[in-house]
């Protein structure tokens, strides 16, 4: 019996990289059937697929003299999804943002210079409260 770890200081495995194959096409569209009965629509002067019947096929055409298609390369799907980038540069920027606003705010260490004395500003505590509240020359009603 295999148990699954879901500690939250499990680290994830990595996902594999998804490999699509690239066909480039002479005409901007056009459609196809392969020995199975499935339809292949190429658009846009290419065609990107991960599927192992429709790549057998492609290659027999192309090896049987179909010349209006043409074998690329083998491409990952970052690579077939243009706005996979974008969309990657877009999140670490966030990120970096978060990141940048979170170490403004932890920062409790800063003194102020104005004033009588140097207040210390930062989390205040009950022995910080009194000290401070003896020093001061208003009288609590």
């Amino acid at each position: 019996m295999t148990i699954a770890n879901n500690t939250p200081n499990s680290t994830p495995a990595a996902e594999p990289v998804q490999e699509f194959q690239l066909y480039t096409a002479a005409r901007e569209s056009f459609r196809t059937i392969t020995d199975k009965g499935r339809l292949i629509v190429i658009s846009n002067f290419k065609f990107i697929t991960n599927n192992a019947d429709e790549i057998a096929y492609l290659d027999a055409q192309i090896e049987a003299g179909f010349n209006l298609l043409a074998k690329g390369v083998t491409i990952t799907a970052e690579d077939a999804d243009p706005m996979s980038a974008l969309r990657k540069k877009i999140i670490e920027e966030h990120e970096a943002k978060k990141a940048a606003l979170a170490d403004e705010v932890r920062d409790l260490g800063q003194t102020s210079d104005k004033g009588v004395g140097a207040l210390k500003l930062g989390a205040s505590t009950t022995a910080t409260i009194k000290s401070m509240a003896a020093g001061s020359s208003s009288s609590a009603q």
